[in-house]
This record gives C-alpha cells, structure tokens and sequence, in this order.
C-alpha cells in the first residue's frame, strides 16, 4: 500500500485479504463463453458498480478478463468533477502499490539475463547501505518478499509534505542508510515501501538507465501499453491522468499525488493496458513460466515459515483455489487485482476516489463468475 507520510500506516501491513474469500466460492469452468452469457455478466457488474458507486463525483475502471478474453472493461464516474471528463477504459490512473509487480517484474527480467542474481547481498549494487549484519546480509531475495527489516521510508520521514513531494527516489537509499534495521534480517515479514524504492534504484544501475526508461523499454513498449508510464519528475504529469479526490463530511475534495519517489508506487496504467499486462503474465511473454511462477510463491523467513508475500504478490489462496493479488491506496487513488489462476480469471479496479473500498467490489464483481 502505498500512502501519504502522516496517514494511518496500518493499512499497508496486510494486502489481498479479499481473494482469500472468494477463492473458496469456486468458480465454474468455462472453456468458452456464449456472447450472451458474456453479455449477462456484465450487466451483472454494472448493476454491483452502481450500487457501490455514487453518482456525480470521482470513479473507477473495471476490468474482466476470463480465459483470456476481455469480459467486461469500463469507465464510470468522472476523472475530473468540474470539467465532467469521464473515466474510460484508457484513462491512466496511479496504480499506488499495484506498481509493485511492475517493479518486481523488472527485476525478474534482469535476473533471467543474468544481469544480477536474486540472491546477491543488496550493497553490490547499493554500496551506500552499511553492512548492518556481515553474517546476514539482505538479499535482492528480502527486498522483493519485504524480510529485509527496513523500516518504510514513510515512518522515517522527518521533513515537511513540501519536501516530501520533492524527495528523489535516492533520497529513500539515503534515508535508509542512516537508521538501523527494524528487525534483523530474514526474521520477519514486514511489508515496507522501502524495498521496491530501493529495487527501482539497483534496477537503474544494474541496465544504466533511469528506472522509468527502463520500464518503458522492457515492458510497456513490448507489450504496447500506450498508456502507461512510470512518474519520476522529469516531465510534467500529463493532463489526461484523472485528479484524485478524497472523502470529507461535506463531500469531496481534490487531493494531490505529487512525490516523484517510483519503484513502490508512481506507475500509471489504464485498464485497456492492464489487460496487455494480464496477457502478458498468462503468455509468459516477459520472463520464462519458472521464474513467473516465483513471482506468485509466499516467501520463506530464514526459519523455514512461509509468509504470504511474494515478488510484488500477496498469495490470496484458500482451499483448492490458487489467487494471487495486490491493493494500493495513495492520495486520490485507489487500485486492486486480484488474478484467480485455477479459475483462469482476473479482475482490475482503479479508481480515483482514494477511499473507495475497491477490495469489496472486487469480492462482489468475482461473484458475478461464481
């Protein structure tokens, strides 16, 4: 989860608990599905969106793909109140911590052209870290399952929101030299937005090249997702990204996302190129079926006992359902998927209503297939 510096950071600590719910449902199996039967569920959705969504103010885009086919994608509510600009199916929302995959994904490319090894001791490629146990390093392998015991950037901060919105991604590298470790390493699991700040960082040095060049270069240009991008602060943010708003008593108001730090957050995707990316991980277009496979594998402490994060995934299963998901929360969004891989199903919400429960509608919209 990725939020403001001074919000309720227990939130962040457990993500994808709705996958769990709905794994044990079931789901029928569905070599093929009739236009009509297609057709029926996403009425069925419409009918769960508006019932969950008020009118007239900030929104979501919703994404099914079943089998591989798009089932449902579409836009409700407004990016921007004032102007009545509606959502649609290519309006980039920051996806918060959902971006965590990406991130992941980037590491996982690097590994598999054997560029670095998901074991190597993390000041091979970040010498500024002090060797806080010479006998337990932390491993790329923590940073990406959060058993590094570095405390989230957010906690540490000691600056104002000002400066917070200018902090560089490096700062978080410098920030986290400078305190020592909240637990020892590979003891416990403590999911720490610092991790993939810090992958974003050993990423860029490891391919010689900004965080959000690489991206764009290894991921949404071969899977042409023409609207994503990663935020760094070396262009303005484009005008066709929605303005996110917030709950208060008297309604809404709009609320800002304008810090440049990326690897743990800052991706913007549509829901059109979040089904590029859908395919691309049923395909295995990006990294070989083994090495995806990692990807959705619950870590292990230095002990033997499994947690439930892997790379960029929580592991949502329950029964003899297999579900990985994620959540994000930041100012002015909200974003979730959830992918049910025995079911061969996936659902997508995004939204700029930072308060919209979208783990709750994912359940229900899952339910449509049950």
């Amino acid at each position: 989860m990725h939020t403001s510096p001074h919000e309720d950071l227990s939130r962040r600590l457990f993500l994808g608990r709705s996958c769990c719910s709905l794994a044990a449902v079931g789901f029928a199996t569905r070599a093929s599905a009739a236009a009509d039967v297609e057709g029926e569920h996403s009425k069925q959705i419409d009918k769960v969106v508006h019932k969950n969504l008020k009118a007239g103010g900030p929104g979501i885009a919703v994404l099914v793909v079943s089998a591989g086919e798009i089932e449902h994608a579409r836009g409700y509510g407004f990016a921007d109140i004032e102007t009545k600009r509606p959502i649609t199916t290519r309006t980039p929302f920051d996806l918060a911590s959902v971006s965590k995959q990406f991130t992941a994904m980037a590491v996982m490319i690097l590994a598999e052209r054997e560029q670095l090894t998901l074991r190597d001791d993390v000041r091979k490629h970040l010498p500024e870290l002090p060797a806080f146990d010479e006998d337990r390093p932390i491993r790329i392998l923590d940073l990406l399952h959060h058993t590094s015991g570095l405390t989230d950037y957010m906690e540490l901060w000691t600056g104002t929101d000002a400066e917070f919105e200018k902090l560089p991604t490096l700062g978080v590298l410098k920030i986290a030299a400078k305190h020592k470790l909240g637990h020892k390493t590979g003891t416990q699991y403590e999911y720490s937005n610092t991790n993939y700040a810090l992958l974003a960082i050993l990423v860029e040095r490891v391919a010689k090249m900004t965080f959000a060049k690489f991206q764009a270069k290894e991921i949404f240009t071969p899977l042409a997702m023409r609207d994503s991008f990663v935020y760094d602060g070396s262009v303005p943010h484009p005008n066709v990204i929605p303005r996110g708003y917030k709950r208060t008593d008297d309604g809404v108001e709009l609320v800002g996302s304008p810090n440049v730090i990326v690897g743990d957050g800052n991706q913007f995707s549509s829901i059109e190129d979040m089904a590029k990316w859908d395919l691309a991980l049923r395909s295995h277009k990006l990294v070989s079926k083994q090495m995806q496979q990692r990807a959705y594998t619950p870590g292990k402490l230095d002990d033997g006992e499994a947690h439930d994060y892997g790379f960029g995934w929580t592991d949502a299963s329950s029964d003899d359902h297999r579900a990985v998901s994620h959540d994000g929360s930041w100012a002015g969004t909200a974003t979730y998927i959830c992918r049910y891989l025995d079911d061969d199903l996936t659902v997508v919400i995004l939204s700029n209503d930072d308060a919209f429960d979208v783990d709750a509608l994912g359940d229900k919209i899952a339910e449509v297939y049950s």
